[in-house]
């Protein structure tokens, strides 16, 4: 699932990716994977997507998510 949702970080779809910024944050530490894909994803211009990815970073990763901010 983890995988899958790190891919659609990048969907063209802002809903796409907001659904996949705030799925990936309930995962938790176990979404350490999609760590490289969120940091990327920081960039979004939806602002949305953009708190998602940061809540998200916050709850898998508090480090990453400061390193990111």
């Amino acid at each position: 699932m983890v995988p899958a949702l790190s891919e659609s970080l990048q969907d063209p779809n802002p809903e796409v990716r907001l659904f996949a910024a705030q799925s990936l944050g309930h995962f938790g530490p176990r979404a350490a994977p999609a760590i490289p894909a969120l940091l990327k994803a920081s960039k979004d211009h939806d602002d949305r997507v953009y708190r998602a990815v940061f809540s998200s970073l916050k709850q898998i990763d508090p480090e990453a998510a400061k390193r990111a901010g």
